[in-house]
């Protein structure tokens, strides 16, 4: 039976402890024994005769000193760790990049023209990577960004926060570098008296649901697949464990979406029809309506209403229906423990068949396998 040591400087964030819940699962597939190490005290006072008989790591370790202390340790070693610009060991993370260009498309669908980007104090790697991803895809998209550092929320009481929202165009999408930086700025807001998300529109990374839920309104987020990332870790370790080559050094899983709460549930369209037409699919997308609803609800043609959305987007009402309720889906996957049939009625949809369809054609995965990977329920 294979020993295996799990190393993490911290277990703060609900998404990192749902990354070890991935790793759970690997291990218990492959009936190791894991060797549990949390938080830097913890690490530090490991001693040498305590590696003698482990067989591999699996390494969350935010500082290249911790990495030195496991340089002679016996066996692979494979990290989860994204804040480090490069890893002395193979690694695994979600795919930052493009859960920046999710973020974007998420204010773009909302025709949120005017956005900012709060990056981490200390220049985090992931921080770099989503802001890169959310600022190349907002080029050549006729919208405004800016990058900003977080402490402009946390100096002197966020004087210049304010000063800064103030001259910003209204409304405006700000992108944190992660859901704790988010609930600072919806905080802000909400002293300040600023609505949100009438006028400013807040969106997190990790859908970390516990912060996600404490702020008033609740927080949208970009998903953090925490649980495929802690099996793929495991997944690799084993590989090198066995002494077959990976196949590449990183390893980036992507981001499934982003969890809309009421912090973007909101529209920013000069068209008083299209408008009216998207507010409706968004409130009543549960209920059993159709496109005939929604035409009726803005009694305009249903071939205009086409037309209107074909000039803003690149599909129709249908889609941005079955758009809207897969979003529900998702939402309940991975934040509840409703069973599936009952997601499937609360999201709308006909039957478990028919979210079964729609959430394979999206994300090619089934239910069962989407939250088994990207729950977050409990933290």
């Amino acid at each position: 039976m294979k020993r295996i040591l799990i190393a993490a400087t911290t277990t703060e964030y609900g998404y990192q402890r749902e990354t070890l819940r991935g790793v759970r699962s690997y291990a218990e597939e492959q009936r190791w024994t894991l060797l549990v190490r949390l938080e830097k005290t913890a690490i530090e006072s490991l001693s040498p005769s305590y590696f003698k008989d482990v067989d591999g790591c699996i390494l969350d370790l935010t500082d290249m000193n911790f990495f030195r202390r496991f340089a002679d340790v016996p066996g692979p070693k494979v990290s989860y760790c994204d804040c480090l610009a490069s890893s002395p060991v193979p690694r695994v993370t979600m795919d930052n990049a493009q859960a920046g260009r999710l973020a974007a498309e998420h204010f773009l669908e909302r025709n949120i023209k005017n956005m900012a980007f709060f990056g981490t104090d200390l220049g985090d790697h992931y921080a770099l990577q989503r802001q890169d991803g959310f600022v190349n895809t907002l080029k050549g998209r006729n919208a405004r960004f800016e990058s900003l550092s977080h402490t402009i929320v946390s100096e002197n009481d966020g004087r210049a926060f304010r000063d800064w929202l103030d001259r910003a165009l209204k409304p405006v999408g700000l992108l944190a570098a992660d859901d704790n930086r988010a609930r600072m700025i919806a905080q802000r807001c909400v002293e300040w008296g600023i609505n949100v998300p009438r006028d400013v529109l807040i969106l997190g990374f990790n859908n970390d649901v516990f912060h996600c839920e404490l702020c008033q309104p609740s927080l949208s987020s970009v998903i953090m697949p925490s649980r495929a990332i802690g099996y793929k870790a495991a997944e690799m370790l084993d590989q090198l464990m066995q002494g077959r080559k990976l196949s590449k050094e990183e390893f980036l899983v992507p981001s499934p979406g982003v969890i809309e709460r009421a912090s973007t549930q909101t529209v920013a369209f000069d068209c008083p029809e299209l408008d009216r037409a998207l507010r409706y699919i968004r409130q009543n997308a549960a209920q059993a309506i159709g496109v005939k609803q929604v035409v009726d609800h803005v009694a305009v043609s249903k071939r205009s209403l086409e037309t209107l959305f074909r000039k803003h987007f690149s599909h129709g009402p249908g889609e941005e229906l079955r758009r809207t309720r897969l979003a529900l889906a998702k939402f309940y996957l991975a934040t509840t423990n409703r069973s599936i049939g009952e997601v499937a009625r609360l999201s709308g949809f006909s039957n478990i068949a028919h979210l079964g369809r729609v959430l394979y054609r999206y994300e090619k995965q089934t239910p069962v396998e989407f939250r088994r990977r990207h729950a977050s329920v409990g933290e």
